[in-house]
């Protein structure tokens, strides 16, 4: 029994509506995975518990949105991305954000290699261009400038047509890749009266 099968019985198990992980099972068998990147997609060590969570989850990646989960430290945010990108069987990216984090981090950038300058991904262009599930850790920690990368709309469209040669002709264009930031809430505690 894979990984992904067993989370879903769990899933099952735990409630969560049967629409939706028929959804799900419709999802990852509308977009076939490459043999290459089967090792990216996450065995979580933990299956997170909350089934109506789970459930807006499902639903908000079967629209085609994205999540922002936020909560204090150690709530099991990540756990959450892990396991949804399990659940739908995406290859998934970890990227933790903190303050010099930049575009060329995240995109990619040119580096000398071979004695040539050959274009390095970075892991918000490889989620792209795989259609894979970005597991955004810190978010909070992020400057404007790595904010604006996840909204370019065009950056799917650009990795698309890079890699349209390597892909056969017959071969369907991956699906939109997703992505689930985890930001740590903080509140500051203050003292009323302190002396």
């Amino acid at each position: 029994m894979s990984e992904t099968s067993g989370l879903m019985d769990t899933l099952r198990q735990e409630g969560i509506s049967p629409d939706l992980l028929r959804a799900v099972e419709e999802y990852r068998a509308a977009h076939p995975l490459a043999e290459a990147l089967r090792p990216r997609i996450p065995a979580p060590a933990f299956v997170y518990y909350g089934r109506e969570v789970w459930e807006q989850a499902l639903a908000a990646l079967l629209c085609g949105e994205n999540l922002l989960l936020a909560g204090g430290k150690a709530t099991g945010k990540n756990v959450l991305a892990e396991n949804l990108a399990a659940a739908f069987g995406r290859p998934a990216w970890d990227i933790s954000f903190h303050v010099n984090m930049d575009a060329a981090s995240l995109i990619g950038m040119d580096t000398f290699e071979g004695g040539q300058v050959k274009f390095r991904p970075g892991p918000v262009y490889r989620c792209a261009q795989n259609g894979g599930f970005g597991v955004l850790d810190e978010i909070n920690m992020a400057k404007n400038e790595a904010l604006a990368v996840l909204r370019d709309r065009e950056l799917k469209e650009r990795t698309d047509k890079e890699s349209a040669p390597e892909r056969e002709p017959q071969a369907e264009r991956p699906p939109e890749p997703r992505h689930a930031a985890a930001n740590n809430q903080t509140t500051e505690i203050i003292e009323a009266g302190a002396r």
